[in-house]
């Protein structure tokens, strides 16, 4: 396993996606009401991920002026996580937004930094901020797997409970947050960069009918993130 000041290494395959006007509409029942289409970009900001930061907020512009000839209600939040040995940045989010200006900004603020020592992230932390939220799909971007019970356990300690008591991140776990967003119909489509992540990255599309994309080498990294991100925003609205 890489550390994580090693740069990852950054591809991307989805010739696995079906055709994007074929696909029916697949909107979470509790936003049919008001008619918004919103999708959280949840992004691991550890040490190795500094380029792929750096090409979603380039990426954001040409996403949301495709997006802007299939519908106005679309909305986007970017989310970071890291673990819990970085404390206050163990997860930083931007507002809803319907436009990429301030997503741009977040991004762009949103230093790489930190990360765990084993090779985990706490993907847990960010499902449990999405199950708080009214939206339709989560596209979950990382290179490495979410933290296993015992390793939540270890590195809360870092800290202290007392610590994460008086935060909004209560210990859970990544299966437990699964199980809810599957009763709300909230896909999670996952982009993995490292063959660490593969496996549960695999379960987490499968387990909330979502799609999982290895990035491959040789291919520009903003066109393919563009293709994947537009993609399933497409496929969300039956386009």
């Amino acid at each position: 396993m890489q550390s994580d000041s090693e740069s990852s290494s950054i591809k991307i395959d989805i010739s696995s996606s079906d055709d994007v006007e074929n696909i029916q509409p697949q909107i979470n029942v509790n936003l049919r009401d008001n008619q918004k289409y919103r999708t959280l970009l949840l992004l691991d900001a550890t040490l190795s991920m500094d380029e792929l930061l750096q090409k979603t907020s380039v990426v954001l512009k040409p996403i949301f002026s495709s997006i802007r000839n299939l519908t106005n209600q679309f909305e986007m939040m970017v989310a970071v996580y890291r673990n819990y040995q970085d404390g206050e940045l163990l997860f930083q989010h931007s507002a809803w937004e319907s436009s990429p200006d301030n997503l741009q900004h977040f991004l762009q603020n949103a230093v790489a930094r930190g990360g765990s020592t084993e090779g985990q992230e706490a993907i847990e932390v960010g499902l449990q901020f999405a199950n708080s939220q009214e939206l339709n799909q989560i596209i979950l971007i990382g290179d490495a797997p979410p933290n296993s019970k015992y390793q939540i356990k270890q590195h809360r300690k870092v800290l202290s409970e007392d610590y994460w008591a008086k935060t909004q991140f209560k210990s859970t776990h990544y299966q437990d947050e699964l199980v809810l967003l599957v009763s709300k119909r909230v896909k999670v489509h996952c982009i993995y960069l490292k063959n660490g992540a593969k496996q549960s990255f695999e379960e987490i599309a499968a387990e909330t009918d979502g799609e999982c994309a290895e990035m491959k080498s040789g291919k520009d990294v903003g066109e393919q993130l563009k293709e994947f991100i537009t993609d399933k925003i497409g496929k969300m609205m039956g386009k």
